[in-house]
């Protein structure tokens, strides 16, 4: 339904459940010369009881000097539910207007603290000057790779309650478990609040930006090998590729966290660092140590940059090898155990009738 008011046109549509998805709208430029076109889309739900999807993008900060990274994020939620497995694309325009991109992710590694929360965040450090910049995020969910997750359990969670004058403790929480609804293809795009970057200097950017920190190495035995599994991070914390890692092992954990240097070395020269936010995976058998039921190996991982700048020392993560016992061998040493039993009791028997034999016959004389 068209509705023309001096330069403005609106167009109003009607449209039923099935219609929802992608929408197409060609517009017609009849004139000679090029002309400039407004374009804003606004709708609203077609059931009031389903509430819609919302982004809210902000930054950790309004205001930042260089070398000092800020923080993007996007919160993509239905209601109280966080919304998964989109593609959120943050757009920050300086005033000199040289637009920079950044893919946020929720994946609880780099900026991310929490994996799959519906937060998505990136750290920004491509300063192009000093001033106001200015930040729009975008969210897209193509072949239906939205999810929304519904936890199953939505009461509230009370660590304790005091009786009587005494603080009772409650059982420990029970892990979230969710339900993963799709939500089929949508986009959305919010704008945020601008923020001021200040002491940006002129020329090239100094390389002043060391690897982020891992947070999530986890460590297994696999027979004799050790498989590890970390998030990859970046040149300039959550941003590119590392140039190399330096992984060290002990068997005394106090001796990784108290000194990560003093720790064996791991042979990862063929390694090569995956870009930041993909999942890596390693495998190596410790040499020099002997395997064993029972072994326990702590490991901490560093990643170093082109300029030879360290991350801080990951998170420690420990592996250890255990073989459970032969159930074979359980009913072999039960059956044994049971004979030798039964031959106790049986002895015992012998000889405490004997002896009771023995003293009545004393008292018969």
């Amino acid at each position: 339904h068209p509705c023309i008011r001096g330069n403005v046109i609106k167009l109003k549509f009607d449209t039923e459940d099935e219609a929802k998805g992608q929408w197409e709208y060609n517009i017609c430029n009849n004139e000679v010369a090029a002309q400039v076109l407004g374009l804003t889309v606004n709708s609203q739900a077609s059931d009031p009881r389903v509430p819609p999807i919302v982004v809210e993008p902000y930054m950790s900060t309004d205001s930042s000097s260089f070398p000092n990274p800020v923080i993007v994020y996007a919160v993509v939620t239905q209601g109280f539910s966080p919304v998964l497995g989109l593609n959120v694309t943050a757009i920050i325009e300086p005033e000199n207007g040289r637009i920079r991109t950044l893919q946020l992710l929720d994946n609880g590694a780099g900026a991310d603290i929490i994996k799959n929360d519906g937060i998505y965040s990136k750290y920004f450090t491509d300063f192009s000057g000093n001033g106001r910049y200015g930040l729009k995020v975008r969210v897209e969910s193509k072949s239906k790779t939205a999810k929304l997750a519904l936890p199953k359990n939505q009461a509230l969670y009370l660590p304790g309650y005091v009786e009587n004058g005494a603080i009772i403790s409650n059982p420990p929480k029970p892990k979230v478990t969710t339900d993963e609804l799709n939500l089929g293809d949508f986009t959305r795009t919010a704008s945020g609040v601008a923020f001021r970057v200040t002491e940006v200097p002129s020329g090239p950017l100094p390389d002043v930006f060391k690897p982020g920190k891992i947070i999530d190495l986890h460590a297994i035995f696999q027979g004799q090998q050790v498989s590890l599994s970390w998030t990859a991070t970046g040149d300039d914390l959550d941003k590119g590729n590392a140039s190399r890692y330096d992984m060290r092992m002990s068997h005394n954990r106090e001796e990784l966290l108290d000194n990560f240097e003093n720790g064996t070395v791991v042979d990862t020269t063929d390694l090569i660092p995956l870009p930041a936010g993909t999942m890596e995976i390693f495998s190596f058998t410790p040499q020099n140590i002997t395997i064993k039921n029972g072994t326990v190996l702590y490991f901490v991982l560093v990643a170093i940059d082109k300029v030879n700048q360290m991350s801080e020392p990951s998170n420690l993560a420990k592996a250890l090898l255990f073989i459970p016992p032969d159930p074979r061998s359980n009913s072999k040493t039960g059956a044994m155990v049971l004979l030798i039993l039964l031959a106790v009791f049986f002895t015992t028997g012998v000889v405490v009738l004997s002896v009771y034999c023995l003293i009545r016959k004393k008292r018969q004389y």
